[in-house]
């Protein structure tokens, strides 16, 4: 039990390497979940068996730890829902009105076909193009225009899985955050009342 607060130290520089140059394996659900959960009764029992020891200025210490702790999700959680709101605002847009009507409006007719096929290879709508007889030509897509927006489509599965697990992260980032103080406000509850408890002997 002396050893404590040592292993809990310890621990904690280990899952803070672990995040920094292995993700990889320290951001697995099967790994942080464990590792999350055992600091968080850790910390609180190293913090109280230091408070209650000769070193009481070194509770100070584990108490540090707990608020970087708390600081370090937080900071993630604000990181993540930031990149995943400028995520979700690119798969949420659609065409842009104000290209469209460049369609008709832009002077040159071979810009207002070059505008039709960029629409055509973002959104695979073939649109129709103001000619030089002041009619309107439907924009043919060529193989070049199939083989963008098929890329288009590849880069917009992929931020789709991107917002996803940013989503996922969201989730446990503030599972893990809400677990952590929970445990940690908790458990130093119940050592204080089971301390106020102990019997008192007299010699």
């Amino acid at each position: 039990m002396k050893s404590l607060p040592f292993v809990t130290t310890i621990l904690w520089i280990t899952t803070l390497v672990g995040y920094q140059f292995l993700p990889s394996v320290f951001r697995q659900e099967y790994f942080q979940y464990p590792l999350i959960l055992l600091l968080s009764i850790l910390l609180p029992a190293s913090f109280w068996m230091v408070a209650n020891g000769k070193k009481k200025y070194f509770s100070i210490f584990f108490l540090a730890i707990f608020l970087f702790n708390i600081s370090f999700f937080v900071f993630a959680l604000k990181t993540n829902y930031a990149v995943k709101s400028t995520l979700s605002t690119q798969l949420q847009a659609g065409m842009n009105p104000k290209l469209a009507e460049l369609l008709v409006t832009e002077a040159s007719v071979e810009k207002r076909k070059v505008i039709a096929r960029i629409i055509y290879q973002r959104h695979a709508i073939a649109l129709p193009y103001k000619n030089e007889q002041e009619g309107y030509t439907l924009y043919s897509p060529n193989k070049e225009d199939l083989n963008n927006h098929l890329e288009n489509r590849i880069r917009q599965a992929d931020l789709t899985m991107q917002d996803r697990e940013l989503s996922f992260n969201l989730i446990t980032t503030g599972f893990l955050l809400t677990v952590h103080v929970f445990l940690f406000i908790t458990l130093v509850i119940f050592l204080i009342l089971y301390d106020k408890k102990k019997p008192v002997i007299i010699p």
